[in-house]
Order: C-alpha cells, then sequence, then structure tokens
C-alpha cells in the first residue's frame, strides 16, 4: 500500500489526477476527473486568466469610475449652490481662457446651470458610462471622458462670441454617445437606439436657445475619434501604446486648436490685467449650457 507523498503516515490507493502522487483524503481535492492534490491545485489557479471582454477589461467589473464622475459632478452643483462664485471662477469664458486660463477648458465640464441641466447629463452618463466602462475598462474609459470633455471645451472655445460662458457636463457625455456608438459597430451590436439618441440631443441644441451645440459637436467628434482608437487597433504587445499614441495625437491637435483661436483673440482684444468690468458683467449675464 502507497502512502500520501504529504502524510506518510496515511495510506492510501488515490493518486492526483494532475502529478500522479498518492494523495490521502486530506489532500484530496475535487477536480474535473478525480481529485488533484494542493499543490496542483495552487499551481492551477495561477496559471487560470481571468475572463476579460472583447477590449481585455476584466469581466464583470463594478463601473467605479462612472459612479465617481457621477458624485464629482453632484458635489460640485451643490457647491456653486453654496458659493456661486465657482460658476464665473471655473466656466468657460473665453476671454479669460486666453489669459492663460485653459483650466477653464476642463474645469466647465464639471459645472452645471440647473437641477434640470445636471439631471440630464447624469442621466445620460449613468446610461452610457457604466456599460462603457465595463466594455473598456476604467482607464480607457475615464480617458476617453476627459478627452471628450476637453473637445468639447476646444469647439466650444472655438466658436462661441466672447462675451459667453459655457459650463456642463454634455461634451464629455456626447463624447461617451459617439464612443458607444464605434464600439458597438465594431462589435456588430445594434447601435439604432444610441443613433436616434445622439440625432434628437443634437437637434434640441439647435432648437432650444441657450445650449452650446458646438461643446456637443465637438464632444461627440472627440468621443468616436477616441473609440476608433480603442476599437480598431487590435490586440498584440504593443497595443495600449499605439492606442496612447492616437489619444495623444488627438490631445495635440485639440490644443493646436486652443492656441490658434487663443492667439485669434488676443489679435482682436487687448486686455491689461483682467478683462474690463462691462464684459465680465455681460459675461456672467449670459450662461451657454452644454
Amino acid at each position: 500500500m502507497q502512502t500520501c507523498y504529504r502524510h506518510p503516515e496515511s495510506e492510501t490507493g488515490v493518486s492526483c489526477t494532475r502529478c500522479g502522487n498518492p494523495i490521502c483524503p486530506a489532500c484530496m481535492r475535487p477536480a474535473a476527473v478525480g481529485f488533484q492534490c494542493p499543490s496542483c491545485v495552487a499551481e492551477g489557479n495561477k496559471t487560470v486568466r481571468p475572463a476579460r471582454t472583447f477590449f481585455g477589461a476584466p469581466m464583470g467589473a463594478e463601473p467605479r469610475a462612472t459612479q465617481a464622475l457621477l458624485a464629482i459632478n453632484v458635489v460640485v452643483f451643490l457647491i456653486q449652490q453654496v458659493k456661486p462664485s465657482v460658476t464665473t471662477d471655473f466656466a468657460l469664458i473665453p476671454p479669460f481662457v486666453a489669459q492663460g486660463e485653459w483650466y477653464r477648458l476642463i474645469t466647465s465640464a464639471f459645472l452645471h446651470n440647473d437641477v434640470i441641466h445636471i439631471g440630464f447629463n447624469m442621466v445620460l452618463l449613468w446610461l452610457v458610462g457604466h456599460q462603457l466602462e465595463r466594455a473598456l475598462g476604467w482607464p480607457r474609459f475615464v480617458a476617453m471622458y476627459f478627452v471628450a470633455g476637453f473637445g468639447g471645451g476646444a469647439a466650444s472655445y472655438l466658436m462661441s462670441p466672447l462675451n459667453i460662458a459655457g459650463l456642463g457636463a454634455s461634451g464629455a457625455v456626447f463624447g461617451l454617445l459617439g464612443g458607444y456608438f464605434m464600439i458597438g459597430r465594431r462589435v456588430g451590436a445594434d447601435t439604432s437606439q444610441v443613433t436616434m439618441l445622439i440625432v434628437l440631443n443634437l437637434l434640441l441644441g439647435f432648437v432650444v436657445p441657450h445650449i452650446d451645440y458646438w461643446a456637443h459637436i465637438g464632444g461627440l467628434a472627440t468621443g468616436a475619434a477616441v473609440a476608433a482608437a480603442y476599437a480598431y487597433i487590435g490586440p498584440g504587445r504593443a497595443q495600449l501604446a499605439r492606442q496612447a499614441a492616437v489619444v495623444g495625437v488627438v490631445v495635440l491637435a485639440l490644443v493646436s486648436v486652443v492656441g490658434l483661436r487663443t492667439a485669434q483673440i488676443n489679435r482682436q482684444v487687448r486686455f491689461v490685467g483682467s478683462p474690463a468690468p462691462a464684459v465680465q458683467s455681460r459675461i456672467s449675464a449670459a450662461p451657454r449650457a452644454s
């Protein structure tokens, strides 16, 4: 009678189906066929790769980034209600951006006019965002969100009058809609619903007053471009590097647009110190939601 290789004092007639060593009842681990020893089970667990989506994200991951973005937007909105000056300090106001406050191109995407404005944007962010995050993984998703927000801000900065303040997450959200469309097309999913959603929201931007439709268009185009890099750059050792390179090119193009617009504004208007009070009052009285 053979003895267990882990417990020599125990006689056994059972062997590990993987390594062939004799194992006693205390060492038996149920396997698809027969039993395996603890060492083989541990080794097998190391080699089993977790299930992943088509784009390499862990299957079934919680959409933590989407939840965090929702929370940040809501908290900032509550701060706006307590301290209204936050809106003018961080909204997208072209003369201030031209004076070097480029951060407004991003911070404006976390500001909102009222409950309806933030509510509409946050519903879309959740509906589209949590699905995209689960498909792409949070790093790609967060990159898409911020680059699309920057794209929406850059388009608004390029096309808006100088006395208009832009604010809202719609540029970033439209970027997610564009990304959802591209990802859906890549995997062969039905994109008719998201297409209809994009068309209806674009039409609303042209029909309803005080909506920054240029931010919508810029965010949509930027998000689609980033998603195209994710969808059509195939797997391989350099996949992430190539995707990052494309995203970097998109960001550089947006920076170039912002630089050209800044030069144009500075040629038109010469400010000494901060913009004139008359311009400030007109800006604060004419917000445009995105």
